[in-house]
């Protein structure tokens, strides 16, 4: 072998030398951090509408209402309201028993109004629509099983009058609805009034609202309840300054220094009372 054949060998063997250790030291370093991926926060769960079998619609102009060739019956309801959530059962029966003959369904009046779809006369909820013929007229519910019979007259062809006539609105509630607490407030000053504060779309304040409702029955005539939607009264810039957290409750009695309660989850009847009976035994 001359010379030049193993300068040039070594000349190969130390390039080659040099490549295997960088390659040794790529290997030995540590492996770059993958690129961050921006953290995406799932929606706020959205407040799930009252279960039932009645098929939910958007408006008294959606496909299944107006192209319905049977008469329908819309049971407009709030999914905020225990009141109407109790009633559900019972245009469930009514549906049951009159399929093949009529098409019922139900409207949430809260997501409606959102969507500007709130049919126009819609009156205190629970109520329904008896649409006909292209004829509609709406009537507050009835009490116990009162639909059913009106619901006959009207399939056999009784003028919607007479069968309004048969109807009996339920009473006026116990935990009335507002979005100005503040001529709720100025009753306090007669006798005692306590406010219930809720958020439609918590879980929780719809539950104890329930509580405060079967409350609110217990008390009826010595206490007046009512309950504001935070979101309503947000909407409206009639929501007190101070109310900050929900589900927030305010007594309110004539000389008395106002009372604020911030209810706790979970809480139960009986406490709830026994902070009443304190109040109005002050």
């Amino acid at each position: 072998m001359n010379k030049a054949t193993c300068l040039a060998l070594g000349v190969l063997f130390a390039a080659a030398s040099v490549s295997c250790k960088k390659e040794e030291a790529k290997s030995a370093a540590p492996a770059e951090p993958a690129p961050a991926t921006a953290l995406v926060l799932p929606p706020p769960a959205k407040a799930g509408l009252i279960a039932s079998a009645l098929p939910e619609v958007e408006g008294l102009a959606s496909p299944e209402v107006a192209g319905s060739a049977l008469p329908v019956l819309v049971y407009c309801y709030s999914d905020s309201s225990p009141r109407d959530k109790a009633f559900m059962p019972t245009m469930e029966a009514v549906r049951e028993k009159f399929q093949g003959k009529a098409n019922v369904f139900r409207l949430e009046v809260d997501a409606a109004k959102a969507r500007g779809a709130l049919p126009k006369g819609t009156g205190r909820t629970p109520f329904v629509f008896f649409i006909k013929d292209k004829a509609r007229k709406g009537s507050p519910v009835v009490r116990g099983t009162g639909m059913e019979p009106a619901m006959e007259l009207w399939l056999a062809g009784r003028p919607m009058d007479l069968v309004l006539a048969e109807i009996k609105p339920l009473p006026e509630p116990d935990l009335k609805e507002i979005v100005d607490s503040a001529p709720a407030a100025a009753l306090g000053a007669k006798g005692p009034v306590m406010i219930y504060y809720y958020a439609n779309w918590s879980p929780h304040d719809r539950q104890l609202m329930g509580v405060v409702e079967e409350i609110a029955g217990r008390y009826r005539g010595r206490v007046k309840f009512f309950r504001v939607n935070v979101s309503a009264a947000m909407e409206a810039k009639t929501l007190p300054p101070d109310v900050v957290a929900f589900p927030y409750m305010v007594f309110l009695r004539p000389g008395k220094e106002r009372q604020t309660k911030l209810a706790r989850p979970g809480e139960a009847t009986k406490e709830i009372e026994f902070f009443i009976e304190e109040w109005l035994s002050d």
